[in-house]
């Protein structure tokens, strides 16, 4: 019962961040909103801080759902292309949360420092998808720096189309020619291989 009120609770505030950026999420509104009492959320989540940083692990733990639910590409190049546009098509499709999961701070709360290691749920999966390339000889090098690298494009684009300088429905095109670049500088002794997508990316 408690775990579906907090869970119910966390929906609550999400929604509420998409819909208003954040400007209702006092614990008296999502109590009114979750027809509960204001010390139910304080015994669930402590106060506002545990309330904020609840919903900071929410948005990665949702982020982790979704790159999960990734099938699997037979060529490894392709899926950090897939993870990628999973990343910037969450990212669009929840902006708000999406900014608050990298900036941290929301409604004049502050995540602590402590609670960025959520965000190596990205880092994870990225991770995997350039090791088994590395293992392939598809890629070569520190699998943490061109997971970092990848997430940085990933970003920067997220940044741009949220501003309005690219227009959303060029950006598996972009992402592909950038990634390009990164498989380029990293390439393995396989990369130029009969059958590598990378050869359809640079159309």
């Amino acid at each position: 019962m408690k775990q579906e009120m907090r869970a119910n609770i966390l929906d609550i505030a999400a929604n509420d961040l998409e819909h208003s950026g954040g400007a209702n999420l006092t614990v008296r509104y999502l109590a009114e909103r979750a027809n509960t009492s204001t010390q139910a959320i304080y015994t669930q989540f402590g106060g506002k801080q545990g309330l904020i940083t609840a919903l900071y692990q929410e948005g990665w733990d949702r982020l982790s759902e979704t790159l999960g639910n990734l099938e699997q590409e037979e060529h490894p190049l392709e899926q950090l292309i897939r993870i990628g546009l999973a990343y910037t098509d969450f990212a669009t499709r929840n902006p708000y949360l999406y900014h608050f999961m990298i900036g941290r701070t929301l409604a004049n709360v502050m995540v602590d420092q402590e609670q960025v290691r959520h965000s190596d749920v990205w880092q994870r999966f990225t991770a995997k998808a350039v090791r088994r390339a590395i293992k392939l000889g598809y890629l070569q090098g520190s699998a943490n720096e061109i997971g970092y690298i990848i997430w940085s494009l990933a970003h920067g684009m997220i940044e741009l189309s949220d501003n309005g300088f690219i227009r959303p429905r060029v950006n598996e095109k972009i992402i592909r020619k950038s990634a390009l670049g990164v498989f380029l500088a990293f390439q393995g002794p396989k990369f130029t291989s009969p059958g590598n997508p990378t050869e359809s990316w640079k159309l």
